[in-house]
C-alpha cells in the first residue's frame, strides 16, 4: 500500500508553509485548471511534502476555495486601502487613481486573471461559488464604476481586460514587443495608459 504519510516533525509550525501552498495552488489552478491540477504538482511548486496539502486543506476542492478566497481578500483590501486615501480634486482623478492601483495589482498577480478564465468559461459549481461569494460583491461595490447596468457591465469587463491581460500574457507580450510588462517603468506606463483610456 503506497499511502503518503506525514511525519510530525515535517509539519512547520508557522503560517509560511500554508501561504506557500496557497500561492502555488493559485498558479497551478491558473495554468492547468481545476481538473488538470494535481496536488503533486502543487506540492512540487510549493516545495513541500505532498501530504501537507491534505493536512492543511483536507481536499483539492478546499485548497482551490482557499486560494481563491485569499486573492480576492487581497483585492478587497487593495480597493479599500486605495479608496480611503487622501481626497482627490475630482471624481475623474479618483477614478484614475483606482485604475492605476488595479493595474499595479494585476502586475504582481498575473495568475489571477488566468485563474478566473480557467474557471469562468464553464457553468460549474466552482464558477457559481466564485461569482456569488467573491466576484459579484466586488462588481456591486467598486467605488469608481457606476452607471446603467449595461454600461457598468461593459466597463467592468473592459477594465479587467485592459488592466490585466498584458500581465496574464507576459510571455506573449515579450515575444511580440520585446518588452517585459512587469518592469517598473512598463507597469507605470501601462497604468497611465489605461487610466487615460477610461478617463480621457
Amino acid at each position: 500500500m503506497n499511502k503518503l504519510l506525514i511525519v510530525e516533525s515535517e509539519i512547520p509550525d508557522n503560517i509560511d508553509t500554508r501561504s506557500r501552498i496557497r500561492l502555488a495552488a493559485l498558479e497551478v489552478f491558473a495554468d492547468l485548471g481545476f481538473e488538470g491540477a494535481s496536488t503533486r504538482e502543487i506540492a512540487r511548486r510549493a516545495d513541500v511534502n505532498q501530504g501537507l496539502i491534505t493536512y492543511y486543506f483536507k481536499s483539492k476542492e478546499a485548497l482551490w476555495r482557499e486560494a481563491a478566497s485569499t486573492v480576492f481578500a487581497e483585492i478587497g483590501a487593495m480597493v479599500s486601502e486605495q479608496a480611503a486615501m487622501a481626497s482627490f480634486d475630482s471624481a475623474q482623478e479618483f477614478k484614475k487613481h483606482m485604475i492605476r492601483a488595479m493595474v499595479e495589482f494585476h502586475s504582481t498577480h498575473p495568475q489571477f486573471v488566468r485563474f478566473m478564465v480557467a474557471e469562468g468559461n464553464r457553468p460549474s459549481d466552482r464558477m457559481k461559488w466564485l461569482v456569488d461569494n467573491h466576484l459579484a460583491p466586488i462588481y456591486e461595490s467598486l467605488p469608481f464604476i457606476e452607471g446603467p447596468p449595461s454600461r457598468k457591465a461593459h466597463e467592468f469587463f473592459s477594465l479587467i481586460g485592459s488592466s490585466a491581460m498584458i500581465f496574464a500574457l507576459q510571455a506573449v507580450c515579450q515575444r511580440i514587443t520585446g518588452l517585459d510588462p512587469t518592469e517598473e517603468a512598463e507597469v507605470k506606463a501601462h497604468a497611465d495608459f489605461v487610466a487615460e483610456l477610461f478617463v480621457p
